[in-house]
């Protein structure tokens, strides 16, 4: 009985991945169905709690300070830019476009994309680059501020240029 349980622990979790990295199944979708799931007996405790499927960080504080954690979450209602996406868009204003979806994991890696109505914001985990394209012309945050090229390089290359909002 324990190895079939286990097998279907196993395959949910599997179908779980592979909908969310395809897309079909929106993370935050995951974490309210895991909310209802009980996983222990008697008072909640650390493995009851709801896992976000996403690279950003819990809603919820694990302190009982009240701190408002409404306006720094992304909802498919009212998607909005969050972390690195929300620093570039303060650099990019308009030229990013607004929110279409909220930020989604892409790979096991921590890799994450989300549409634009301007083009697509992504984060590259292995060069830790958050960039933002319209298909062809790029920007990212780097080290030294917001950087732009153009081309196919998904990661900023060495010629990428210093951007300001008055040329770029």
């Amino acid at each position: 009985m324990f190895l079939v349980v286990l097998w279907c622990v196993v395959f949910v979790c599997a179908a779980v991945l592979i909908g969310e990295y395809t897309g079909f199944l929106d993370p935050s979708t995951v974490g309210r169905v895991m909310a209802f799931i009980p996983l222990g007996s008697g008072s909640p405790g650390p493995g009851s709690a709801a896992v976000p499927a996403t690279a950003e960080p819990a809603a919820e504080p694990s302190t009982s300070t009240p701190t408002p954690v409404a306006a720094e979450t992304c909802t498919p209602g009212q998607p909005i830019f969050v972390h690195g996406a929300a620093t570039l868009k303060a650099a990019l204003g308009d030229l990013m476009g607004d929110p279409l979806e909220c930020e989604r994991v892409t790979s096991a890696a921590g890799d994450t994309e989300q549409r634009t109505s301007a083009g697509l914001v992504y984060y590259r985990s292995a060069t830790n680059a958050v960039v933002f394209t319209n298909g062809f012309d790029h920007w990212a945050l780097a080290s030294n501020g917001v950087v732009h090229w153009t081309g196919d390089a998904v990661d900023p290359p060495a010629s990428a240029e210093p951007f300001s909002r008055g040329g770029g």
